[in-house]
């Protein structure tokens, strides 16, 4: 129904400008034509029209009581007796029916039925002027003026707050009335009822000519609201749409990562910090084991979110590949082989893609440790000592580069009681602390060799803690992977 949105108006757009509106050729700013709705659209438009109207109408009705209250009680102690049923009159037009009107409007059925309800009640009024006029002497045509006057008044109450066509009908109504009544009932002098009528017509048609601006008004803040409405729906819609497909593809990226219950399985002492920044990661962790060894990786590919997802997919078969099918166990070999994998992958069209990862991987047998990286180094605490020994990596990435070279192989003997860290460089490059600048590498040394002394698995949450207080209130800058083993 409201195809006209997606191709005139991006929800990237600004609203200043000039959108068309549905089945016409106006644009929103336009006050000469009504715009047309549909039947749909028009009950809508009634609600929202008659919910606009309310406040404007309580507004009113409270002035007009607190404002003429007084007056009425000084006139019914200081007007003649004579003029008693007018005073009476009066109360129930000015007083009773405004307070009644004033009690519907907090009601659901004054939204429903707005103009039903008020112009009736409008008209009642106009009708109780009439009556005054009627049951008024001839010789009080002097106040004929002041009739008058009250009789223009509810036209303008019916025109600003009843739409056109029933304001047109109630004001139609009351100059006939006024018109049969002057004539054959007080038999006014025609030049003063001429004068009279040329007044409430001219005041009429101004209203009219007020009234059917004010409805274009109404209308094409409508459609303009509907606009946005549409706008916001149709982002709902698409963003549902995205929201779902990366959840599912967190499912599928969860199910290639090796779970806790086979990490614990192989490395009983160990733990693994993974902090995603969005629902999927570009960092991710790998475990394999092949011949009596235990090969594990801490990667960063390129991005985070989908993009970097995307990459980790293609980074994990290299990596599984290299040791399934080509049955590699040295890390060197490994990284060597998994590259050439993945420059291949991203070399089957013409583009140029100079995506990969940075990874450190380690293949652990009995108590020797073998390590090669790929701008990811490795760091080890031996037991008892607080040094760190830091082993690094090729300054070069898994994937397309100026020039290959074999990745190095280290070799290291470790003892009971030694613990490796092998990491993304995600943790140091969160912003944060007292003067929002990054974590860095030197604390996050300090921060574990300040934490030795407790368990592998204590030292997670103090790790993960030191993260979320540095991090404070500010956004997580990167995926963060960080993985801890003791011997």
């Amino acid at each position: 129904k409201y195809n006209y949105i997606y191709s005139k108006v991006s929800p990237l757009n600004s609203y200043n400008s000039k959108y068309k509106m549905p089945n016409t050729g106006n644009t929103i700013n336009n006050l000469t034509t009504i715009p047309k709705l549909t039947p749909e659209d028009n009950k809508e438009f009634t609600l929202y029209y008659n919910e606009n109207s309310l406040t404007l109408l309580r507004i009113s009705l409270i002035i007009l009581i607190i404002a003429i209250t007084p007056y009425f009680i000084l006139d019914y102690y200081s007007a003649p007796i004579s003029y008693k049923k007018i005073w009476v009159i009066r109360l129930i037009s000015f007083i009773f029916l405004p307070a009644l009107g004033l009690y519907l409007s907090t009601k659901k059925i004054a939204v429903t039925h707005f103009q039903l309800i008020f112009s009736s009640l409008n008209f009642i009024c106009g009708l109780s002027v009439l009556l005054m006029i009627i049951i008024s002497q001839p010789s009080e045509w002097s106040f004929h003026n002041y009739y008058i006057g009250i009789l223009v008044l509810f036209c303008i109450s019916a025109a600003m707050r009843i739409r056109l066509i029933p304001a047109l009908i109630n004001i139609g109504i009351l100059i006939l009335l006024y018109t049969i009544t002057a004539l054959f009932w007080q038999k006014i002098p025609v030049f003063i009822l001429v004068s009279n009528l040329f007044f409430m017509l001219s005041a009429a048609l101004a209203i009219s000519t007020a009234n059917y601006v004010l409805e274009i008004y109404m209308r094409n803040s409508f459609l303009q609201k509907k606009i946005v409405q549409n706008q916001a729906t149709e982002l709902r819609h698409k963003n549902k749409e995205i929201m779902d497909s990366i959840t599912y593809a967190k499912r599928i990226q969860t199910a290639v990562i090796p779970s806790a219950k086979s990490i614990k399985t192989l490395l009983k002492k160990s733990f693994i910090l993974y902090k995603p920044k969005d629902i999927v990661a570009g960092d991710f962790y790998w475990l394999e084991q092949k011949d009596n060894k235990i090969i594990l990786a801490a990667a960063d590919c390129t991005g985070h979110g989908v993009p970097g997802a995307l990459v980790s997919i293609i980074c994990i078969n290299g990596l599984n590949r290299s040791v399934k099918e080509f049955n590699l166990t040295n890390p060197d070999k490994i990284l060597n082989k998994t590259r050439e994998i993945i420059v291949a992958e991203f070399q089957k069209n013409d583009e140029i893609v100079k995506d990969g990862m940075d990874i450190a991987l380690c293949s652990l047998e009995n108590k020797t440790l073998q390590y090669s990286g790929a701008h990811n180094p490795i760091w080890v605490i031996r037991k008892g000592n607080q040094h760190i020994e830091e082993i690094k990596a090729n300054k070069e990435p898994i994937g397309n580069f100026e020039k290959f070279t074999p990745f190095t192989l280290h070799s290291i003997q470790l003892n009971e009681g030694d613990r490796f860290y092998i990491f993304s460089d995600g943790y140091a490059d969160q912003f944060g602390g007292p003067k929002e600048k990054k974590i860095k590498t030197v604390n996050f040394k300090k921060l574990l060799l300040s934490i030795q002394d407790n368990s592998i698995e204590q030292q997670k949450e103090l790790i993960n803690n030191y993260f979320e207080k540095w991090k404070g209130e500010l956004e997580q800058v990167d995926d963060v992977c960080v993985i801890g083993v003791e011997i």
